[in-house]
């Protein structure tokens, strides 16, 4: 599992590297009045489950599920789009699950959108994306673009 994990991070980067284009994904269609209204939007209404790739920002709220990268990628959408923050999406390793977990780094916080609040972090970071590098890979998947 851990080996898929690595090779998954490590084609995802080399991915992001070569790519010059940058497109945005569908249009998810919420509104909201500050972040924490859409975090706590996502948190109520998006359902976790563990998928393959990454699904866009509309994918996420068609669907109402997600994995944790599907969370992160609806709420950098929503910060960027909505309220023009520059938002990174952060992995990072958790031995007690056995997994690599990704968060949103923002505005000098990190943001667990599964949970719909900011949190303290004092992990190593494992991969670090910006919003740009981050909405094409989104925009990959949803167009069958980039398959593992």
């Amino acid at each position: 599992m851990r080996t898929a994990v690595i090779f998954t991070m490590a084609v995802l980067t080399l991915c992001l590297v070569s790519c010059s284009v940058f497109c945005i994904p569908d249009d998810p269609g919420l509104s909201f009045d500050s972040m924490d209204s859409a975090a706590t939007w996502i948190a109520e209404n998006i359902k976790y489950h563990e998928s393959p790739g990454i699904q866009s920002p509309a994918e996420t709220v068609e669907l109402g599920m997600g994995g944790c990268i599907d969370y992160c990628v609806l709420f950098m959408y929503i910060a960027h789009e909505q309220f023009g923050y520059m938002p990174e999406l952060i992995y990072y390793s958790r031995p007690e699950y056995n997994d690599i977990h990704s968060i949103v780094y923002m505005d000098g916080n990190y943001w667990e959108p599964q949970a719909g609040i900011i949190i303290e972090f004092d992990s190593e970071i494992t991969e670090r994306y910006d919003y740009g590098d981050a909405m094409y890979t989104s925009w990959l998947y949803e167009n069958n673009l980039m398959i593992f």
